[in-house]
C-alpha cells in the first residue's frame, strides 16, 4: 500500500487483484483521501481463508469503502468500465495454473487503459521458485506496455514494480506518514519513515531496462508465454532470483551513481533488518560511521565480530598510525570496511569517513599503492566518477604487492572503473576497458553489476564492439 500511494498521492479509487490474506486491501482503506476499494479475486474460498486473520485485516470487510468482487480481472475491467488512480497486481504465484496470463504485455496493455492521466500500476513478484530470467521476461512485458517503472524490494524475498509515466516518478515520493491510519498500519511491519522506503528503491527504468535485456528473454506474452511454459520447472528446483533484491551492496552503489539524480537519503529507522538485508546494512554503517568519526567508540552490541574487528584494525593502522604485523590483514579489513560504508551509507556521510581516514598523518606513511586505493575508496564514497574511472583503471593495470590481481578483486576494481566511464558517458574508454578486463573479472562469476554497466554498454549502441557478456 505504502509505495504506490507515494507515488499517486491523489489517489481515490484503487483495484487489487487478488485477495491473498486481506492485508493490502486493509492497508489502502486506512487512507483516509481513498474512497473506494475493489478487491478483485477469481476464488470464493480465498476470501473466506482471508477471513481467518482478522482482525488484522478487518478493514477489508467491515469498511464500507472496500468492495470484494469475485471474478476475472480482465473480465471485470471491461464490464465496470472504471478507472482507477492504483492498480495493484499480486495473484498467486505464476506458475500457479492460469496464473502467468496476469503477467503478460497483454494484460498490462489492457490494465493501462483502466488507469486515470498519472496512475500507476504495482505489480508483486516473489523472488522464491523463481529465476531471473524469468523476471526479466515480465519486466520486459511491463517497460513495453509503460513509459517507465520504478523497482523496489519490500524485503529480501519480493518485488514491486510500480509503472506508470514518466513525470510520476520524476517527482519525490509523497510523505505517506501524513495519513495516520496508513502509518499505525506501517508501524506494525517496521516501516516508520519515507527513509524506511526509499532504502527500498532498487533502481528505475533507465538502468534496470538495458539490465533485463542481457538475459536475451523474450517479453512474456499470450504469444509467447515464456513464464508459463517455465516457471513450474523452477519452482520444483527451489530456483532463487533474490541477487535482484540486493544491488548496490557490493561496495559499488552502480545504480545509485548510474542515475545520478538520486536524492539524498532520508532518515532510516533501522528497523526490520530481520526482512531486509539493506536495514541491516545500514545499520552496520551508521556504526562504521560513528566508529571512525566520532569521537568515542560505540557499544558493538549486535555487530559482528569480524566487522568490530575490521574496523579497529583500520583505525590502528589507518588513524593512530600503528603497523599491522601481516599487512595483508589490515588491507583486507580496509577492503570488507569500504564496501560496507560505499554500500550503505549516503554519499556526505561515506566522505565524511574517507575524509577522517584521507587527512590522517598516517595515510602518507603508507606506499603509492595503497594509497591508491584508500584514493578509490574515497572516490566511490563521495561518487567523483572521473577519480573512480582514473583510479580504478590504474589499479586494474598494475599487480597487487607483486601478485597477479585476483578475479574478485578484479571484479570490485572493473565495477567502479566502468561505473566511472559510463556515468560521464565515456563509453569508448567503458568498451576498452571491458574487453581487457571482463575475461579475468567474470571468471569469478558474473554478477549483477557487470550485467548492469554491460547492459548499459549494449543500450548506447556498443554491442558491436564490447565483447559479449557470457
Amino acid at each position: 500500500a505504502p509505495i504506490p500511494f507515494a507515488h499517486r498521492p491523489t489517489a481515490t479509487d484503487v483495484a487489487i487483484i487478488g485477495i491473498g490474506t486481506g492485508l493490502t486491501t486493509h492497508g489502502m482503506v486506512a487512507i483516509e483521501t481513498v474512497q473506494h476499494v475493489e478487491t478483485i479475486e477469481i476464488e470464493p474460498f480465498m476470501a473466506a481463508a482471508a477471513r481467518q486473520f482478522a482482525p488484522r485485516n478487518a478493514n477489508s470487510f467491515a469498511d464500507p469503502k472496500s468492495h470484494i468482487v469475485f471474478d476475472d480481472a480482465k473480465t471485470h475491467f471491461s464490464t465496470a468500465n472504471r478507472k482507477y488512480d492504483i492498480i495493484i497486481s499480486e495473484p498467486s504465484n505464476p506458475w500457479v495454473s492460469g496464473v502467468a496470463s496476469l503477467f503478460t504485455r497483454e494484460f498490462y496493455r489492457h490494465a493501462k487503459r483502466y488507469l486515470k492521466p498519472g496512475g500507476v500500476l504495482t505489480q508483486w513478484f516473489q523472488m522464491y521458485e523463481i529465476t531471473p530470467q524469468l523476471v526479466a521476461s515480465v519486466l520486459g512485458a511491463i517497460g513495453e506496455e509503460f513509459e517507465d517503472y520504478v523497482i523496489y524490494a519490500a524485503n529480501d524475498g519480493d518485488l514491486l514494480i510500480v509503472a506508470g509515466a514518466a513525470d510520476t516518478f520524476a517527482k519525490p515520493l509523497y510523505d505517506v506518514f501524513q495519513s495516520p491510519g496508513l502509518a499505525a498500519e506501517l508501524r506494525r511491519v517496521h516501516v516508520r519513515t519515507v527513509g524506511d522506503l526509499e532504502i527500498r528503491r532498487i533502481g528505475g527504468k533507465k538502468i534496470m531496462a538495458p539490465f533485463f535485456a542481457t538475459y536475451g528473454v523474450p517479453a512474456n506474452s499470450d504469444f509467447h508465454p515464456y513464464l508459463d511454459l517455465h516457471a513450474a520447472r523452477h519452482r520444483f528446483m527451489q530456483s532463487s532470483a533474490r541477487e535482484l533484491t540486493q544491488f548496490g551492496q557490493d561496495g559499488v552503489p552502480v545504480i545509485a551513481i548510474l542515475e545520478g539524480t538520486r536524492p539524498a537519503r532520508r532518515a532510516v529507522s533501522l528497523d526490520g533488518d530481520d526482512y531486509l538485508k539493506a536495514i541491516e546494512l545500514a545499520r552496520r554503517g551508521a556504526h562504521a560511521h560513528e566508529f571512525l568519526t566520532g569521537k568515542g567508540y560505540p557499544e558493538p552490541r549486535g555487530i559482528p565480530a569480524q566487522l568490530h574487528k575490521d574496523l579497529e584494525l583500520l583505525r590502528l593502522r589507518g588513524l593512530a598510525c600503528l603497523a599491522s604485523e601481516r599487512s595483508d590483514i589490515w588491507r583486507q579489513s580496509a577492503y570488507q570496511v569500504a564496501r560496507l560504508v560505499n554500500s550503505a551509507l549516503t554519499a556526505s556521510d561515506a566522505t565524511a569517513v574517507w575524509q577522517r581516514i584521507e587527512t590522517s598523518r598516517c595515510i602518507k606513511l603508507l606506499g603509492k599503492e595503497d594509497r591508491d586505493w584508500f584514493s578509490l575508496y574515497s572516490a566511490i564514497g563521495r561518487r567523483d566518477t572521473g577519480a573512480m574511472a582514473a583510479i580504478g583503471r590504474r589499479l586494474l593495470e598494475q599487480p597487487l604487492n607483486g601478485e597477479p590481481l585476483k578475479p574478485g578483486q578484479v571484479q570490485y576494481l572493473l565495477t567502479a572503473a566502468l561505473t566511472g566511464a559510463i556515468a560521464r558517458g565515456e563509453f569508448d574508454d567503458a568498451v576498452a576497458l571491458w574487453n581487457k578486463f571482463a575475461p579475468s573479472a567474470l571468471s569469478a562469476g558474473i554478477d549483477v553489476n557487470l550485467r548492469i554497466l554491460y547492459g548499459q554498454m549494449v543500450a548506447a549502441g556498443r554491442s558491436n564492439s564490447a565483447a559479449p557478456l557470457k
